[in-house]
């Protein structure tokens, strides 16, 4: 559960015999409901996707979803893969009016006031699945690998895009060359701060696996300009070691060592899905410094870990953190001393 993954787990639980016979009685039918669970959220938000799609184009507004129920598709049972929430692409230009047209049937909504406070979407609600509407697919904390990310970010979000059938309408995906990086961007961008699932690393390997005619040049030039080659590599071997993929549907991957490899499935299955079980998710402190040192304790010891993975990696991170955490508590410190 911590990973995101009990739809798949569970369905081999249930169809291995060694696994099923074995099984306490109550233990089997908590697992029996697993695949039902998961059978009628995925129907619950393709419902609501469609809802969602069809309300927007009728306001002149062709959206793009996003990893989630997009990916679920190329699984072999799409309805075992864990569900989240659903992310639509709008862009800049439709923000403002995707907020106004889904305004009419969601059940909650941010106010269109504080739509721009958040950098990257805003968060609607129909019954009890959450919608983020970006205007952004994704930000960069670096200001010059921002502006090449949205560079890529427009071409793959208006060209070649990729229709999906979600039976009553066709639904928009990214174009493939890019959507490859865009998944694996947002699950680097998870364990580089606060904890990835397995179920990411399944989300990629199973894109990966049901493309084998992505454009390698394409890759290699936005990993090479998003400074992410290494990352990139040290992805492709977990994928390589640890879920099956064929090395060679992993384009520009080459060995690294395998202790490396294993140090970081170790930080993932300690950690969890968002962080479930790290420190990050623990009751906040009463203190305000006391909070802060406990975060900043936190974050060293996560970035001392990858570091010895991928040395350049972290202390890019950790710059990023310290000069991030500095300013806030700056402006914290000297707003309350007024």
């Amino acid at each position: 559960k911590t990973q995101a993954l009990t739809g798949l787990v569970g369905d081999v639980m249930l169809t291995t015999p060694q696994i099923l016979n074995s099984l306490p009685r109550q233990a089997l039918a908590l697992l029996q409901e697993i695949p039902l669970n998961n059978m009628a959220m995925h129907t619950t938000l393709n419902n609501t996707l469609i809802l969602i799609v069809t309300t927007l184009r009728e306001h002149g507004i062709d959206p793009v979803l996003l990893k989630g129920q997009g990916v679920a598709k190329y699984y072999p049972v799409p309805e075992l893969r864990q569900c989240g929430d659903i992310d639509i692409y709008v862009g800049e230009q439709n923000y403002e009016a995707a907020h106004d047209a889904l305004r009419t049937i969601v059940t909650e909504i941010d106010d269109k006031e504080s739509i721009y406070n958040e950098v990257k979407h805003f968060h609607a609600k129909l019954g009890s699945v959450l919608v983020e509407v970006h205007r952004f697919a994704d930000v960069n904390a670096y200001s010059k690998l921002d502006m090449v990310y949205q560079k890529y970010a427009s071409e793959g979000l208006s060209r070649n895009l990729v229709p999906i059938d979600f039976g009553r309408v066709m639904v928009n995906t990214p174009a493939d060359d890019f959507n490859v990086y865009y998944i694996f961007n947002h699950l680097w961008h998870h364990f580089m701060t606060y904890g990835v699932g397995l179920r990411q690393l399944c989300d990629l390997a199973i894109f990966l696996n049901s493309h084998n005619n992505l454009n390698e040049e394409y890759l290699r030039k936005i990993l090479t300009e998003m400074k992410a080659m290494s990352s990139w590599n040290a992805v492709g071997n977990l994928l390589v070691t640890y879920m099956g993929l064929p090395v060679e549907r992993v384009p520009l991957c080459s060995p690294i060592p395998k202790w490396k490899v294993r140090l970081m499935m170790r930080i993932i299955l300690n950690e969890g899905n968002f962080g479930q079980r790290t420190s990050f998710t623990r009751p906040r402190s009463k203190s305000y410094l006391a909070e802060k040192v406990t975060s900043l304790l936190s974050h060293l010891k996560r970035q001392f870990l990858i570091f010895l993975i991928l040395p350049g990696v972290a202390l890019r991170q950790l710059l990023h953190i310290l000069s991030a955490g500095f300013r806030q508590v700056f402006i914290d410190m000297t707003g309350r001393s007024r």
